[in-house]
């Protein structure tokens, strides 16, 4: 550390956040590539909850789940989820897609951080889901073993989790737009700049 408090080469956030900015979305809404796109562009730190879970359970999401079943997941995911909040200073913290199922979590993610919605149209994820799929077919286990026909076979699992999505005091319509577009409608509704 230099006599300043600071190496060379530590980040120099461009702006200081007093909360996590929490960003949730639904499967193929992007929130992983947004996230890493606001805290490259501002200097933020980043926290993805599923790669916590993955590190802590020393496992893929998608292994967790089909060994250990759904409940041993969210429970890993609660527990790093209160761990992430509190961490100084604060940065951005894309949440799983799944993360605010539990009325606990939801409420931890609303009293501690700034929740944003990203919202797409299902046809949107579906089509981005598919390509996901195609460069990494163990990444979503959600859909049992077959990827997803139709954006209506979408339909169930983002009923399950509107309702929660709907909770965050920010939303961000993604439409179809790229990452750093997004980024970008993010950082302008924050008043950051990107």
């Amino acid at each position: 550390m230099s006599e300043f408090g600071q190496d060379y080469y530590d980040p120099a956030p461009l702006v200081a956040l007093a909360r996590p900015v929490a960003i949730v979305g639904f499967l193929g809404a992007g929130t992983s590539i947004t996230g890493h796109t606001l805290c490259a562009s501002l200097g933020l730190g980043f926290s993805d909850l599923d790669r916590l879970v993955e590190h802590a359970a020393g496992m893929s999401c998608a292994r967790l789940q089909l060994e250990h079943g759904e409940n041993a997941r969210r429970t890993e995911e609660a527990r790093q989820l209160q761990a992430v909040v509190h961490r100084k200073p604060p940065g951005i913290l894309v949440l799983g897609n799944g993360a605010l199922l539990r009325g606990l979590n939801r409420a931890l993610v609303l009293d501690t951080c700034e929740l944003v919605y990203l919202a797409r149209p299902l046809e949107v994820c579906f089509s981005r889901l598919l390509e996901e799929r195609a460069r990494a077919p163990e990444r979503y286990p959600e859909f049992i073993a077959a990827a997803p026909t139709s954006p209506a076979d979408l339909e169930p699992l983002f009923e399950a989790r509107r309702t929660a999505y709907e909770t965050a005091p920010h939303r961000i319509d993604a439409d179809d737009a790229h990452a750093a577009d997004v980024a970008k409608r993010v950082a302008d509704h924050f008043g950051w700049p990107l």
